[in-house]
């Protein structure tokens, strides 16, 4: 069928905000039109989404590692997770995981995902028990861009 006027079509490279969120609450309304159980309570039920934040700081208040994520869905998406390059490899990461996961499963998710790219934390995720759930090679050029599950158990 194509475009009945192409001249109507406009093409930009400065970001407008009020469009790309015109775009965006589209998007949703046909998504809570088309699979609105997925939706019910988004606005008025304070579980529908919530967050949760794991913060680890040094005596002196500094924060040196910490991780945030959002659940819905019966999911955990976590969203980051920083550890500071001097504590690495002393368990802190897995300890900040460990917790986040608690409060997931305590809310009743059936999974947990993440993202990470190759230079960064698979191997890390995957003693964890994550697995790659999809990934894109050569994103960016030379690195690979994995997404990475780990399913609850009952």
């Amino acid at each position: 069928m194509g475009l009945t006027n192409p001249t109507n079509l406009t093409i930009s490279t400065d970001a407008d905000e009020v469009t790309r969120q015109q775009l965006r609450e589209r998007l949703k309304a046909f998504n809570r039109a088309t699979v609105p159980h997925l939706y019910a309570g988004e606005h008025t039920d304070p579980e529908f989404r919530r967050n949760i934040d794991v913060i680890y700081q040094n005596e002196d208040g500094e924060m040196v590692a910490g991780a945030f994520a959002e659940v819905y869905w019966q999911s955990m998406h976590i969203a980051v997770l920083w550890v500071d390059e001097s504590l690495r490899g002393a368990g802190i990461g897995t300890e900040l995981m460990h917790r986040i996961e608690a409060q997931a499963r305590e809310w009743q998710c059936r999974f947990a995902w993440t993202t990470t790219f190759s230079w960064q934390a698979r191997e890390f995720y995957e003693r964890l028990g994550y697995r790659v759930a999809g990934q894109l090679d050569d994103h960016p050029p030379g690195h690979t861009f994995y997404t990475m599950r780990k399913d609850f158990e009952d």
